[in-house]
C-alpha cells in the first residue's frame, strides 16, 4: 500500500513538473538580443544588448539562476541593469524540471551551458571580451558560481574576475559543491551577501566559502538584516534579489516562477545592494581594477536612502584574510 502509494504521488509530480515546461513562449525584452538555446537541461540563453556602439566590447556575466529558477524572469530586471550597462549576459540552465534532475549534474549542466554560450558568442562572432568572467549567482547558482570559479583550469574556461554570491547555499542538495575552495585564484574578488532571516540557506555555505577561499585576501562578506523607518520596511529572506521583469518571461511555471511573480519586486535591497555590487564587479572586470569595498577596507556598506527619503542603516562587512596554502592542498578542490 506505501508502495502503490508514492508511486501515484511520483507520477502525479511527474506530470505536474511536464505540465509546468509547456507553457513555453519566446522571450522578447525590449532593447536586448535573446540567443535562445534553453530547451534542454544544459541549455542556455545569451543575452546582449540590440544597440552596441561601433568599437564597444561588451562585458562577459555568468548569471546562474537559484534552484528551480528556470525562468529567468525571477530576476528579469536585474539582468536588464546588467545588459543596459554594457554586458553579455550568458544565462545557463542547469535543471530540466525542478526535481527530475540530479543535483549530482547540475555543475556539469551549467558548465555545458557556459561552455554552449561561449561558443556561439566566438561563432556569431559577438563583440564581448571573453578574457574574463563575472559571476553571478543566487541560492544554489552562488553555489554554482564557486565550483566554475575553483574548477576554471580543469574546465578551461576564462579567468574568473570575480563572483557576486547572492544568498549561496544548497540546503540538503550537496551534489555540486566542493568540500573546500582554496584553488580560487588569488585575483580573484569574492562579494558574499547572507540576509539574517533565511531559512533556506542560512549562512553555512556562504561561511565555508569565506574560510576556504584563502588563496585570494579579495573577499568580502556582507550581511543583510531587516529593517524598519517609519512605516517602510524592508525584508531579510532567501529570495529578496527576486526583481521581475516579465519580458524576460519563458512562461514555464512551477513551484519557484510561481512564488517569484507573486513576491519579487524591486526595493533598496534590488537598487542599492545587488544592483550596484554586480555594475561595479563587471565595470571592473574590464579595467582590471579591484571594487572600491576591497580597495578601502569599509567596515559597513552604505545601504542610502529608502523609498522615504531616510537614510537606510549601513550593513557589516566581514573581510577575508591571506592564508598560505601548501601546493599540495590546492587540488582543484573536491
Amino acid at each position: 500500500m506505501k508502495r502503490a502509494l508514492t508511486l501515484v504521488l511520483l507520477i502525479a509530480f511527474v506530470s505536474l513538473e511536464l505540465a509546468a515546461q509547456k507553457s513555453r513562449f519566446d522571450l522578447n525584452p525590449a532593447g536586448i538580443e535573446v540567443h535562445d538555446q534553453y530547451k534542454k537541461a544544459t541549455g542556455f540563453f545569451v543575452f546582449t544588448p540590440k544597440s552596441v556602439a561601433e568599437g564597444d566590447t561588451l562585458g562577459l556575466v555568468v548569471f546562474i539562476h537559484g534552484f528551480g529558477g528556470i525562468n529567468p524572469v525571477n530576476y528579469g530586471a536585474w539582468l536588464r541593469e546588467i545588459i543596459e550597462a554594457g554586458n553579455a549576459v550568458i544565462y545557463p540552465r542547469y535543471q530540466r524540471s525542478m526535481y527530475l534532475t540530479s543535483p549530482q549534474k547540475f555543475a556539469h549542466n551549467a558548465a555545458t551551458g557556459i561552455r554552449g554560450g561561449l561558443d556561439l558568442i566566438a561563432a556569431e562572432a559577438l563583440a564581448v571580451d571573453t578574457s574574463n568572467i563575472t559571476y553571478v549567482g543566487h541560492s544554489y547558482g552562488g553555489t554554482l558560481s564557486a565550483y566554475m570559479m575553483a574548477k576554471e583550469d580543469s574546465l578551461q574556461f576564462p579567468k574568473a574576475f570575480a563572483g557576486l554570491l547572492a544568498a549561496p547555499g544548497t540546503n540538503r542538495f550537496e551534489g555540486s559543491r566542493l568540500s573546500r575552495y582554496s584553488s580560487i585564484k588569488p585575483d580573484a574578488q569574492i562579494v558574499i551577501v547572507t540576509h539574517e532571516g533565511d531559512y533556506t540557506t542560512g549562512t553555512e555555505f556562504a561561511e565555508l566559502v569565506h574560510e576556504t577561499a584563502v588563496r585570494t585576501p579579495k573577499r568580502i562578506w556582507i550581511r543583510q538584516a531587516e529593517q524598519t523607518i517609519d512605516s517602510f520596511s524592508i525584508g531579510q529572506g532567501h529570495n529578496e534579489c527576486y526583481a521581475l521583469d516579465m519580458g524576460f518571461d519563458t512562461g514555464y511555471r512551477n513551484y519557484n516562477s510561481k512564488k517569484a511573480i507573486r513576491i519579487g519586486s524591486t526595493d533598496p535591497i534590488d537598487r542599492n545592494l545587488y544592483w550596484p555590487l554586480s555594475l561595479e564587479l563587471a565595470a571592473s572586470a574590464k579595467t582590471n581594477e579591484i571594487i572600491g569595498l576591497l580597495k578601502e577596507k569599509r567596515t559597513a556598506f552604505e545601504f542610502g536612502l529608502a523609498p522615504n527619503g531616510k537614510r537606510l542603516e549601513a550593513l557589516p562587512i566581514q573581510y577575508g584574510e591571506p592564508l598560505v596554502v601548501p601546493a599540495e592542498r590546492v587540488e582543484g578542490n573536491r
